[in-house]
């Protein structure tokens, strides 16, 4: 796996929470691409499991306000660990988990989450195009 910061690539000013729009386009096909190559004919990064990670940060993202997002930002770490349980049970690679981490990690108020969530969003609807299972 490629050693890519998407923290960097995501946020052109991340105190701000001023995206980078391209990272909706081409870092997020550029991602969506590396994570299929990676794994196709090896029975992991299945769409559907791949999907579940969106969908849960999805849920966080819609419930998300300033005044409970000290309840909401552990459950957002949690998609770390479950991750990390996918990982262990081989239904993804590290190519998906790595940077699913990395970028929950720098999740610190509900904006940037619904940056990540957005990113994910892109990421998922390339990853359709590349890997149809």
């Amino acid at each position: 796996m490629s050693n890519v910061n998407y923290v960097e690539k995501l946020w052109m000013d991340k105190k701000n929470n001023i995206p980078n729009p391209k990272a909706f386009s081409e870092e997020a096909e550029k991602l969506a691409r590396q994570v299929s190559t990676n794994s196709k004919g090896r029975g992991v990064n299945k769409s559907s499991q791949l999907r579940k990670f969106y969908d849960e940060l999805f849920r966080l993202n819609q419930i998300a306000k300033p005044e409970n997002w000290d309840v909401v930002l552990p459950q957002v770490h949690m998609v770390i660990a479950k991750a990390a349980y996918a990982r262990g049970r081989g239904l993804i690679t590290d190519d998906f988990l790595n940077p699913l981490r990395e970028l929950i990690k720098a999740v610190e108020k509900p904006e940037h989450l619904n940056t990540v969530v957005s990113f994910f969003e892109a990421f998922t609807a390339f990853y359709r195009q590349y890997r149809r299972d």
